[in-house]
């Protein structure tokens, strides 16, 4: 065989195995609680992180999102479904699909876009060093509650009778309504706490604001209260009651205040960690980062509605005035 032979004979060789690594594309499952309104922001934004990062949607990832309805008999078959398909990467937001993922995998590598406090919640060892398939971003729910209820009674100093909104099934349930006690007490608020665990129960929960009326709704963080938000915020409004919750979306559908977390920014910041992940890192060597942006609305057309004045402080603080 002569040189040309030779080094026709080595390129026909190499081509196959370049096109195949070229060809491999990364399978990244997105599983998060609905609805589905803002499902297609908090898909883009990941794949605007992953393109800021140098991947190529369709060429060197396939990105699968799948919601979650809410519904605890349904969460647990969704996450073995999805993992059936063998991702590379799981992404998880919300405390619920977090514990399902749990459950269903210890080798799938998950990177949790936001969830409430990772470590009291039994999901990770620690925030330094998490152990196991899991890393990503947390929020101290409790804090942010407490936090919820300082900025409300800033904005309308004239509410005195709050209803905490909260599901018992939520792990840090005790220590929210235990933090959030204290912190009405600093502010000489009158809280009352209403549990619910489904739509059945929130439905009740709500009634009771006609026997026993409040000035505010301060919702906790949990699914449930995500997947039926408007209900929560037509029902108060029903009554003359503010509603400060924890979802971006709720605002626009009349929350008077939301102060949380912004779900789309984390999906992109989410694909930080992914594309560690996918470049041969292990989650247990990424620690868990304290998420520490906060979104503040007001929605001013509510306020005006019930006949409400907003301080002027909390205005220049928000990230976003509904007019």
């Amino acid at each position: 065989m002569n040189r040309r032979d030779v080094i026709l004979a080595l390129f026909a060789l190499a081509a196959p195995l370049g096109s195949g690594r070229a060809e491999r594309q990364a399978y990244i499952a997105l599983v998060n609680p609905g609805p589905a309104e803002n499902a297609h922001r908090r898909e883009e934004s990941f794949v605007a992180g992953m393109r800021e990062l140098g991947h190529t949607p369709g060429r060197t990832f396939r990105l699968e999102q799948r919601l979650w309805n809410g519904d605890p008999k349904t969460i647990d078959p969704l996450m073995r479904q999805i993992l059936a398909g063998k991702p590379d990467v799981l992404i998880t937001g919300g405390l619920s699909v977090v514990q399902a993922a749990k459950r269903a995998t210890s080798v799938t590598p998950i990177v949790v876009a936001n969830a409430s406090d990772l470590v009291s919640a039994g999901i990770v060892q620690s925030y330094a060093r998490p152990g196991g398939n899991i890393t990503g971003f947390t929020t101290l729910t409790d804090v942010m509650t407490g936090k919820r209820l300082e900025v409300l009674l800033e904005a309308v100093p004239a509410v005195r009778r709050v209803m905490l909104l909260q599901n018992p099934a939520q792990p840090q349930s005790k220590s929210v309504e235990v933090y959030t006690r204290k912190v009405a007490g600093a502010l000489q608020v009158q809280l009352a706490v209403a549990d619910a665990t489904d739509h059945g129960e929130l439905l009740a929960a709500l009634d009771r604001l006609a026997d026993a009326p409040v000035d505010a709704v301060l919702v906790a963080s949990h699914a449930l209260f995500r997947q039926h938000s408007a209900l929560v915020i037509s029902r108060a409004m029903k009554h003359k009651a503010l509603v400060a919750h924890w979802l971006p979306d709720a605002a626009t559908q009349g929350a008077f205040l939301v102060l949380g977390v912004d779900d789309a920014k984390q999906h992109r910041r989410a694909a930080t960690y992914v594309d560690r992940i996918l470049k041969g890192l292990h989650p247990q060597e990424l620690p868990i980062e304290q998420v520490a942006s906060e979104e503040l609305i007001v929605n001013l057309k509510t306020a005006r509605t019930l006949g409400l004045k907003v301080s002027q402080s909390v205005l220049l603080r928000a990230s976003s005035v509904i007019q």
